[in-house]
């Protein structure tokens, strides 16, 4: 998974523990983005080290996405203790009671986009996708709100630094009325080129929506092929 250049060590993990990750989250995205992201879990020299065992990374990653801003003065985040919300997966069905799963949270909105983003843009899955699963619920709602709140035309965005793939992303959406006037939406698209020139990061994308539903994406990239691969 790493490439010869990149001094990280190699992730080591038992088959047990990769049947638990593949059983617990939703989908390929989500395994994918938590084996890349837990990759800098286990080699921080800079930030706090996150001590724990895989299931306690887990939980963490489905709960905060393996952030931990905020926790760097402890020197350490103890996660040990975490793992024991997967047990209503595993246990409740041996006692007779309803399996429960512990999972990412999305609003519909953003699941929305996710889904959309994923279809219309295959060449750049999930490197695309990535930028989106990096904000927790409340983040996913505070933007909608902002676009909701926000003009035609007008481009909301953010910056989204994410760890393990050593990518920085931004990310826009607009709203239009009009979803087939190509000069409206090459106007779109243009300032969306500026926002992203302007914020210097690796990877971008744009979401056009037309009544909170996506109709249209940008993907924009510094690359000539994505990072992951």
């Amino acid at each position: 998974m790493l490439g010869a250049e990149d001094p990280r060590p190699t992730w080591g993990l038992n088959l047990f523990d990769l049947l638990v990750i593949c059983e617990v989250l939703s989908n390929e995205t989500e395994i994918l983005d938590y084996c890349l992201r837990r990759i800098d879990g286990t080699y921080d020299t800079e930030e706090a080290r996150v001590e724990g065992d895989e299931r306690d990374f887990l939980v963490f990653y489905i709960a905060a996405n393996l952030r931990f801003d905020g926790f760097t003065a402890m020197g350490a985040l103890p996660t040990t203790g975490f793992r024991t919300e997967l047990d209503p997966f595993y246990l409740n069905p041996l006692s007779g009671k309803r399996q429960r799963r512990v999972s990412r949270k999305y609003t519909p909105f953003w699941q929305q986009i996710i889904d959309f983003v994923k279809k219309h843009d295959p060449t750049y899955w999930p490197e695309s996708v990535v930028g989106l699963l990096s904000l927790a619920e409340k983040e996913q709602t505070d933007f909608e709100e902002k676009l909701q709140k926000s003009d035609h035309d007008t481009v909301v965005g953010r910056r989204i630094d994410t760890r393990g793939w050593k990518e920085s992303w931004w990310f826009g959406m607009v709203k239009t009325r009009k979803r087939d006037d190509p000069n409206r939406l090459s106007r779109v698209e243009n300032v969306a080129r500026r926002a992203f020139d302007k914020e210097g990061t690796d990877e971008g994308i744009l979401i056009v929506v037309q009544g909170l539903k996506p109709v249209h994406a940008l993907v924009l990239t510094r690359r000539e092929n994505p990072s992951w691969l």
